[in-house]
């Protein structure tokens, strides 16, 4: 009876180890989400300075971190999506 109980503890462990580690993961994610999101808003509210180069460079740099806005809520959406299957195929006692 013991060696059927041990896998499902081992399989309940694991489920729980990972979402420790995604669980903060997570956290990380949306902080730095929220901080980037307002230095969009941010750059976005200074407008043109009538220099070229410097309207040039801060075009590029708003194209960069929407960019990277996007990979990093698509991190989250990936996660929240694994860790919501991980309780999903969770054994029931």
């Amino acid at each position: 009876m013991t060696a059927s109980i041990a896998p499902q503890q081992g399989q309940e462990q694991a489920t729980d180890l990972v979402a420790a580690q995604i669980g903060p993961m997570l956290t990380v994610l949306r902080l730095k989400r929220a901080e980037l999101t307002a230095q969009i808003a941010d750059l976005d509210r200074r407008g043109p300075t009538g220099d070229a180069r410097i309207d040039q460079l801060s075009a590029d740099l708003n194209v960069q971190m929407r960019s990277g806005l996007a990979a990093i809520t698509l991190l989250i959406d990936q996660a929240e999506t694994f860790a919501g299957e991980m309780t999903r195929d969770e054994p029931s006692a």
